[in-house]
């Protein structure tokens, strides 16, 4: 979309995207008639593994720090792999798997399973993510990936 405000004038609800910039005065909190919510898309960061230049939201970074066979194409050696962004990406693994497994299923059915199940393996990713950041230099390329 190259003009999400112009197109989504008057509509208000849950917007689930990537990161893309042009969204950001859906959100603004004075917006008539008020702000669209926010739900986070990670459906780019599995791709990764499919197709690298596709990969442009949340978990991007972990996948192209924990990519060893990326590695060995670009000549470099397999070793040099982050291994916590190696442990993000099972972690994250570990939570689009649940979405394979629900896919097709009623809406209903699909929250009450991610509330059950995805909801604490996203919390339990966030805390150890912020305990890794912890004891990472900002300049870190895995300390960009988790801020």
């Amino acid at each position: 979309m190259i003009h999400p405000n112009k197109h989504l004038t008057g509509w208000q609800g849950i917007l689930q995207s990537d990161v893309y910039g042009g969204y950001n005065d859906l959100y603004l909190s004075d917006r008539n008639p008020g702000p669209v919510r926010s739900a986070l898309c990670w459906s780019h960061a599995p791709s990764h593994r499919l197709r690298a230049n596709d990969c442009r939201a949340t978990g991007r970074k972990f996948f192209e720090l924990a990519d060893i066979a990326g590695n060995v194409r670009d000549g470099k050696p397999a070793h040099d792999i982050s291994p916590i962004a190696l442990e993000a990406v099972k972690r994250i693994d570990a939570i689009f798997d649940i979405e394979r497994e629900i896919s097709g299923m009623d809406v209903e059915t699909r929250l009450a399973r991610r509330q059950e199940r995805s909801r604490p393996l996203v919390e339990v990713l966030r805390s150890w993510l912020i305990g890794e950041r912890g004891k990472l230099s900002k300049h870190n390329g895995v300390a960009k990936a988790i801020d």
